[in-house]
C-alpha cells in the first residue's frame, strides 16, 4: 500500500493574490505580541509560553511543532517572498 499526500488548492491562491493586488494590506502570522502577553488565569502561564510549550516540548509532554515544520518547508520560498516584499517601493 503507497501513501501520500494530496495538495488542493481550496482558495489560499486567490486570497494571495488577492492580497498581493491590495495596497496597505498584509496578514500577520504567529503568536502576536499584544495577544502573547495574555495570560491564563489557571496556570498564569501566556499565551506565547503555552504556544513554546506545544512547539518544543516540556519534561512532561512531548513537542507538538506548529511552526518549525512549515517554516523548514517553506523556507525558499518565503525568503524569496521577503525580498521581495522588503525591496519593493512603497
Amino acid at each position: 500500500m503507497s501513501g501520500g499526500v494530496e495538495d488542493r488548492d481550496l482558495g489560499y491562491e486567490a486570497v494571495v493574490g488577492l492580497l498581493r493586488s491590495t495596497p496597505g494590506v498584509g496578514v500577520s502570522v504567529g503568536v502576536q505580541q499584544e495577544e502573547g502577553r495574555q495570560r491564563d488565569p489557571d496556570s498564569r502561564a501566556t499565551l506565547a509560553e503555552y504556544a513554546t510549550f506545544n512547539e518544543f516540548g516540556t519534561a512532561t509532554t512531548p513537542e507538538r511543532p506548529f511552526l518549525r515544520g512549515t517554516a523548514d518547508a517553506k523556507r525558499e520560498e518565503w525568503g524569496t517572498l521577503l525580498v521581495e516584499a522588503i525591496t519593493e517601493p512603497l
